[in-house]
């Protein structure tokens, strides 16, 4: 009666820690880096020394130190292409996705194309960007079982250190398919046309190599050579979110400390309970590679609870056959932990970030703005006037930020077969990881805080307008003199501008019979008519979107621009969880009559999968989902070991 009341129980126990792990695991919450599971759990823990762990008939010590070498690599990549850059961004589907990026000159651009604008790159600029990322892990992991029967009998302490080598590789490859020879225009990104040889050469350069446009280079024609510095126009290259073909990091990840009680013990079955406590030691994200290199869960401190159990299930006396059901389950919190991360914005979009802002600012010199065309009176200031800097938007929205995850938890099931001096072990193990929560670091305030209404998002605007003529309450002023604009782009995507280039009526595009043309900025935020005036004194005020001579009409300004700010940012869109599958096994051999230390070697293997879909996670106002991205990979393992009793 009584051993069948213990094996209810241990059932019993064991499908309560089941549940509670399966449906924690799948909870809501935080994430913008691609994060993994710890390399810590990256080996099944029990496979190969359940015969030196955990036993039942002593009653002094005993334990087992050990060393594994592990060799892990990802698999599935296109899963990691699609986390990292979202359905809605890539090209052909599920089968081989790529990035194209392409000019606004570029005709029957497609919608998902990047802007190349955006990069410093020609506007008939147009090349395919293909990716096979992969993660590899080399792992030497340090472990140790003690046995504390001579003081309580049941207890025992364990130690899990593995130090780990970990290369992240993007393994992408560029294919031009145009190079582009377009200049920028007069007035795009500068007073002077950009010359073709002066911008970037390729995406790889913008994203992996600080590549920026040359905007105030002297150009071929003494004439349009920009003179006045307080014109000198800022490129700032991008520093977060790059993209690296190659990184590594090598260090200790969590190391893991378990204090475990077996309170019910017989020959046939045992059951326990434990606590973890995990100490970071890895790596903690900082933000400036997309496909950033981590060692451990993030740089997260864990505690949590688990329960072992093992059930004897057969025995044959004459071949010394044994059959043993081992199943081991925890679930740990993982603690607030500072990381710096890059995130997109709320209503621009998945891979916003990669997008261009411009900053504006006061005093607002010689620019009005008037919802009627020419030389009209009433013309008011914006509100702010762009001040010669461009910044990619990673730079503005990096933060340093506090993440939590409610819970991360496994559970393994293993078959053990153990005859004479080999033990061949099969198992499934599951590992999940809750949504996690991304908070403001409150001793770090975001930059954005102390620049607030200073960014905006470019678009395909023109920054700077030109003067249709002398202005006589402007002292010196003649014609072309460049006015700088206020014309910002709220709606703009990662894939296009509001002014929409695309030729719809000349090389320009547009539709001139109604005065709509890109280079006058007719869809800017809150669009008006630029003046240099308020009054209606002289219709040389007007500001052209072209110098005179070259067929210029009057451009527009944002009468009141908008602007992005940390309210903006899209902090819980770029939130992760995990699940994953595994199966593995695990062959050891021991020398138990080796007297009182006996060695032992093993060697094992696992495949892990995760299950994706090919589902976008973002709308066109932007991500909104806590996306599945943990890599599928497979393993093999190397182990030897000694244990004393």
């Amino acid at each position: 009666m009584i051993m069948q009341q213990s094996r209810k129980y241990f059932w019993a126990s064991f499908f309560f820690i089941s549940m509670m792990l399966a449906s924690s695991s799948v909870i809501y919450s935080v994430t913008p880096y691609y994060s993994i599971r710890t390399q810590t759990l990256a080996l099944p823990r029990i496979a190969g020394i359940t015969e030196h762990i955990n036993q039942n008939d002593k009653d002094d010590w005993y334990g087992t130190f050990n060393t594994t070498f592990g060799y892990t690599r990802s698999f599935k990549r296109n899963d990691i292409v699609r986390c990292l850059f979202d359905k809605s961004n890539l090209n052909d589907d599920c089968n081989c996705p790529f990035l194209r990026v392409s000019g606004s000159r570029i005709s029957n651009r497609d919608e998902k194309d990047w802007l190349a604008d955006y990069f410093g790159l020609p506007t008939d600029f147009k090349s395919e960007i293909f990716f096979k990322p992969r993660i590899s892990n080399f792992i030497v992991d340090f472990n140790a079982h003690i046995g504390f029967d001579h003081w309580i009998e049941g207890a025992y302490f364990e130690v899990h250190a593995p130090f780990v080598h970990s290369k992240w590789e993007m393994c992408f490859n560029e294919n031009i398919i145009r190079f582009g020879d377009a200049d920028y225009d007069r007035g795009y990104f500068s007073t002077i046309p950009n010359r073709e040889d002066d911008l970037v050469d390729n995406v790889t350069c913008f994203m992996s190599h600080h590549g920026t446009p040359r905007l105030n280079a002297p150009s071929a024609n003494p004439s349009e050579t920009l003179t006045d510095l307080s014109l000198t126009v800022t490129f700032n290259p991008l520093c977060y979110s790059r993209w690296n073909n190659r990184c590594t990091e090598t260090r200790f990840s969590d190391i893991y400390f378990i204090l475990g009680f077996n309170g019910i013990q017989s020959d046939d079955y045992s059951l326990g309970l434990y606590a973890l406590v995990g100490a970071p030691a890895g790596t903690r994200p900082k933000g400036e590679y997309l496909f950033e290199p981590i060692v451990g869960n993030g740089h997260h401190p864990e505690l949590g609870i688990g329960m072992s159990a093992q059930h004897h299930l057969w025995h044959d006396e004459e071949s010394d056959t044994d059959i043993t059901l081992h199943l081991d389950g925890h679930a740990t919190h993982l603690f607030k932990t500072k990381q710096i991360r890059s995130f997109d914005l709320q209503s621009n979009g998945c891979n916003s970030r990669y997008m261009l802002a411009m900053k504006l600012g006061t005093p607002v010199t010689n620019l009005f703005a008037n919802t009627m065309l020419g030389n009209q009176s009433g013309s008011e200031a914006p509100i702010a006037q762009f001040k010669n800097v461009f910044t990619p938007v990673a730079n503005l929205t990096a933060a340093c930020v506090d993440v939590t995850a409610s819970v991360q938890g496994q559970l393994t099931a293993m078959f053990n077969i153990h005859k004479k001096n080999i033990d061949f072990d099969i198992g499934y193990r599951f590992w999940g990881r809750a949504c996690e929560r991304i908070r403001i670091n409150s001793k770090c305030p975001h930059q954005l805080d102390s620049q607030r209404d200073v960014w905006a998002l470019k678009g395909d605007a023109h920054v700077y307008g030109f003067l249709r003529g002398s202005v006589p309450t402007i002292v010196g002023s003649a014609a072309n003199d460049p006015v700088a604009l206020s014309g910002t782009q709220s709606k703009a995507t990662i894939h296009k501008g509001t002014n929409n280039f695309i030729a719809l009526n000349g090389d320009l595009g547009g539709d001139e019979n109604n005065n709509i043309r890109p280079t006058g900025n007719p869809f800017v935020d809150n669009a008006q008519f630029a003046r240099a005036v308020a009054d209606n004194s002289t219709v040389n005020a007007d500001i052209l979107d072209r110098q005179v001579g070259q067929a210029g009409r009057q451009t527009k300004t944002s009468k009141e621009p908008i602007f992005f700010n940390t309210e903006d940012i899209n902090f819980d869109g770029s939130r992760t969880r995990g699940i994953s599958h595994t199966l593995f096994f695990d062959m050891t051999y021991s020398w138990f009559d080796h007297g009182n230390w006996f060695p032992y070697i093993g060697i094992g293997g696992k495949v892990e999968w995760v299950k994706t879909n090919c589902q976008p996670s973002c709308d066109g106002t932007g991500c909104t989902s806590c996306q599945q991205c943990t890599p599928s990979e497979w393993g093999v393992w190397f182990k030897g070991g000694v244990s004393f009793n």
